[in-house]
């Protein structure tokens, strides 16, 4: 809850956010690089199907997608993704990433006997927040 309350909550969710952004636009600039002027791409058969599939991921996602993959990832709890997308419908993604955020700097100080996942999941609990 301090690192909330001294801001750096909201900067660890700006950096995430941001990292995302930078993803993106890695992607698309790669897509773009690759397109001739009429509009083919000049890329073997398997940087194709990467470049595509990765393309059409982050149009399908959408951003509650996004959201619920950032929390699984940092939590390194991705088996429980669903458990997070169905969080993620039910509540403001601000409020998940600052209990996201809470929990990572207790793991940083050392004060989780569990797993970040449940920790994370204790929070939750602890505030009340649907999920």
């Amino acid at each position: 809850m301090d690192s909330l309350l001294n801001n750096k909550g909201p900067k660890r969710i700006d950096k995430m956010l941001t990292k995302k952004f930078d993803e993106f636009k890695s992607l698309s600039s790669k897509v773009n690089d690759n397109v001739n002027k009429d509009n083919t791409i000049n890329v073997n058969a398997a940087s194709k199907e990467e470049l595509l599939e990765a393309l059409l991921a982050s149009f399908d996602d959408g951003p509650e997608e996004g959201v619920a993959r950032t929390i699984a990832e940092k939590l390194g709890d991705l088996d429980s993704l669903d458990f997070h997308r169905r969080t993620v419908k039910k509540n403001n993604s601000q409020v998940l990433f600052e209990v996201l955020a809470e929990t990572m700097d207790a793991k940083r100080r050392g004060k989780i006997s569990t797993t970040p996942a449940r920790f994370y999941v204790m929070l939750l609990k602890a505030k009340k927040i649907e999920w």
